[in-house]
């Protein structure tokens, strides 16, 4: 009866560490997911559509972006479409003073012109899902 009870997780294998791993990573996208979009200065955004093909495929892909100071042309970025007001991802094809202009890669015509306020951040990081 000396026996002691281990009340808490004890991990044994690899398989152990990437279910927490993997666990603490959801957790983090949850938080961040619940904050207002410019609460942190790095965040995450899923993209769907043919606007930005051939550089990122039509379905599903995660985004890591993280605000900058300033935009220049070539830069990827999400923003707030002001059609929508969903976030976008296109490219920034001219920026002036704290303007940028984006573009999808695949589209003929640039959007109109964004205020730097209205754009979350430089995407570093995607991936398809």
């Amino acid at each position: 009866m000396n026996e002691r009870i281990n009340w808490f997780f004890s991990p044994r294998g690899w398989f152990d560490y990437a279910v927490i791993a993997l666990t603490l990573v959801l957790a983090g996208f949850v938080v961040a997911s619940s904050m207002p979009a410019h609460a942190l200065p790095v965040g995450w955004a899923i993209s769907t559509g043919p606007s930005m093909a051939p550089t990122m495929s039509e379905g599903p892909t995660l985004l890591v972006y993280v605000e900058t100071s300033s935009y220049t042309p070539g830069d990827i970025v999400v923003f707030d479409d002001a059609y929508s007001g969903d976030p976008t991802v296109h490219r920034v094809v001219d920026s002036w003073g704290e303007v940028v202009v984006p573009k999808g890669d695949a589209n003929d015509l640039p959007d109109k012109p964004v205020l730097e306020e209205h754009v979350y951040g430089e995407v570093v990081f995607y991936f398809d899902l």
